[in-house]
């Protein structure tokens, strides 16, 4: 009994480990390409004269920008959800430890 007990508890504790470690990487690596991203936008947004600049803005680019980088994050967001859903299906089907 003690050692059924056992090895369910390693299951558990390698597969939360393993999902652990695959969120991690995953939301790291995100995170810093929309960070990228969202950086390099608004240098080159920043780049632009003053005056087109104003104009730009008056016509409502800054939060269309805005938008754009929330939906990106958002698709990346849903991305990762798709392969997170892999993996635990794959971890679940082992059948050897």
């Amino acid at each position: 009994m003690v050692a059924i007990i056992q090895l369910v508890f390693k299951f558990l504790l390698l597969r939360t480990l393993f999902m652990l470690g695959v969120g991690i990487i995953s939301y790291m690596s995100l995170t810093s390409l929309a960070n990228t991203l969202i950086a390099k936008m608004q240098l080159e947004y920043n780049s632009i004269p003053q005056m087109t600049l104003d104009l730009l803005n008056l016509a409502g680019v800054g939060q269309f920008l805005g938008i754009i980088c929330s939906a990106i994050v958002v698709r990346a967001g849903f991305m990762a959800m798709k392969k997170f859903g892999a993996v635990a299906s794959a971890v679940s089907n082992l059948d050897t430890f």
